[in-house]
C-alpha cells in the first residue's frame, strides 16, 4: 500500500531505484548496468540465466550516470566514464569482476568511448584534447593514444568495423552549420570518405557494422522523418527500410539478417525488427509504453535471437527484458521496483494533441541578434502525463 502523507509519498517516490545504460556482454549471458538500489548509483552485472544481480563497484563509479557503459572483449571488465567533481571533462577507467579499477584515457578534455574492438586490441573514443571532438584509439596492450581525425568540426559516433580494417564516423565539412555526413576510412583514419547519403542540411551518421564488415548501418533525417539504411560498401548504394510513416533511427544488427530500429509513434517509443531479405519489418509486441534495444554505443544482442529491451509505461517503472525475436515472446529479466507502491497507485497516462495551421507571431528580436529557425521542427504537439494517485 501507498504511503498517504504528502511527504512520505514525495520521500518514497524519490528514493525509488534507477537502472541506466543497460548493455548486453559479448557473450550475451550477462548484463551490465547503472542500479543505485543502495543509495548511490553502482556498476552492477546481470546473469541472464539465474537472473543474480552483482554490484561490481563501491563509490568508483560516477554518482550521475549520464554516460554509458561498454564491456570489453573478453567479457571480464566493463568501461565506463569519469570526471572531476562533475566537469563533465571525463575520462575512460575500466573495472573487474573483482572491483579493481584502472584508468585506460586520461586526457585533457572531454572524452567519449565509442568503439571496443571485437579482438580487444583497442578502442576507439572521441575527445576534445585539441579543442574539437575527434576520433582517437588507444592501443590496450601498447598503452599507446593515435590521433585518427583532424577536422575543424566535431566528430561523433565513431565505429570499429569488426574485421579492425575500417573506422565510420559523422561530422560535417560543408557550410550549413545543421548538417552531418556519413563517414568511412581506413582504421588509422587515412583514405577518409564521404558517403553522400543524404542532402545537405540533414543529418546522416553510422549506428552498427554488418557482421561481415561489409555493411554499414545508418541513420538519415533527409525526408524530415528519421530512417534506418543499410549501406553495401560493395555496391556503394543504401537500402532505406520502412514507408517513412514515423520517426525511426538506426539501433543495431542483429545475427546478420536483421535490423532493430528504434521508432516513435505519437507519445510511444517502441523496438521495430526489419527482415533484410524482404524489407518487411514489426514493432515488438509489448505493452504501449518506452521501449529501448539501446543506441549506437551499447548492446542488446543477448544470442540466439534474443534482444535485450528496456521498457517503462506510465504505470510501470523501468523494467528489463530478453525479447525473443522468433517467437515474439519475452521474459523478464530484471523486475520493475516500485518499492511500497503498486502501478495502480500511478495514474494512467493522458494524451492530448495540438495541430495548428496558424502560428502566433513571433515577437521581434533585439537589433543586435539574429533570430534561428528549424526548418524541421513538428507541426503538432503531444503531452503525456503519469503521477501517484494519492
Amino acid at each position: 500500500m501507498a504511503p498517504t502523507a504528502d511527504g512520505d509519498v514525495l520521500e518514497e517516490l524519490a528514493g525509488l531505484p534507477t537502472v541506466a545504460h543497460p548493455t548486453a556482454s559479448p557473450g550475451g549471458d550477462e548484463v551490465a548496468l547503472y542500479y543505485d538500489a543502495t543509495g548511490r548509483n553502482e556498476l552492477h552485472v546481470l546473469d541472464t540465466e539465474t537472473g543474480d544481480l552483482e554490484q561490481w563497484s563501491d563509490g568508483e563509479v560516477p554518482r550521475n550516470a549520464r554516460w554509458f557503459v561498454a564491456w570489453g572483449a573478453d567479457g571480464d571488465r566493463v568501461f565506463f566514464h569519469r570526471d572531476e567533481d562533475g566537469d563533465e571533462q571525463n575520462d575512460i577507467y575500466a573495472i573487474d569482476r573483482d572491483g579493481t579499477v584502472e584508468p585506460v584515457v586520461e586526457m585533457d578534455g572531454q572524452c567519449m568511448l565509442t568503439s571496443v574492438a571485437e579482438d580487444g586490441s583497442r578502442i576507439l573514443f572521441g575527445s576534445s584534447r585539441d579543442g574539437q571532438m575527434n576520433v582517437y584509439a588507444r592501443d590496450l596492450t601498447a598503452g599507446e593514444t593515435t590521433k585518427l581525425t583532424d577536422y575543424d568540426r566535431a566528430v561523433w559516433g565513431a565505429h570499429l568495423s569488426p574485421d579492425g580494417e575500417r573506422i565510420a564516423y559523422a561530422t560535417n565539412e560543408t557550410d550549413d552549420f545543421d548538417n552531418q555526413d556519413a563517414y568511412i576510412a581506413d582504421a588509422d583514419g587515412s583514405n577518409p570518405r564521404n558517403l553522400e547519403l543524404g542532402e545537405v542540411g540533414a543529418e546522416c551518421g553510422p549506428a552498427d557494422w554488418g557482421p561481415e564488415s561489409d555493411r554499414l548501418l545508418v541513420s538519415d533525417n533527409a525526408p524530415d522523418l528519421g530512417r534506418a539504411g543499410v549501406y553495401d560498401l560493395a555496391a556503394d548504394d543504401v537500402t532505406w527500410l520502412g514507408d517513412g510513416e514515423y520517426d525511426e533511427s538506426a539501433v543495431a544488427f542483429v545475427d546478420g539478417e536483421r535490423v532493430l530500429a528504434s521508432r516513435d509513434r505519437e507519445a510511444v517509443t517502441v523496438p521495430v525488427v526489419y527482415d533484410l531479405a524482404s524489407g518487411e519489418g514489426r514493432e515488438l509486441d509489448l505493452p504501449e509504453g518506452v521501449a529501448s534495444t539501446g543506441w549506437a554505443y551499447t548492446s542488446a544482442d543477448l544470442g540466439d535471437g534474443r534482444v535485450l529491451v528496456e521498457h517503462t509505461t506510465a504505470t510501470r517503472r523501468t523494467e528489463l527484458l530478453a525479447y525473443d525475436l522468433d517467437s515474439d515472446s519475452y521474459e523478464t529479466l530484471l523486475a520493475a521496483d516500485h518499492g511500497p507502491f503498486e502501478p495502480e497507485d500511478f495514474a494512467d497516462a493522458e494524451y492530448s494533441r495540438s495541430a495548428r495551421t496558424e502560428y502566433p507571431t513571433r515577437p521581434s528580436a533585439p537589433s543586435n541578434t539574429t533570430p534561428t529557425t528549424n526548418s524541421r521542427s513538428a507541426r503538432s504537439s503531444t503531452t503525456r502525463a503519469s503521477a501517484p494517485r494519492r
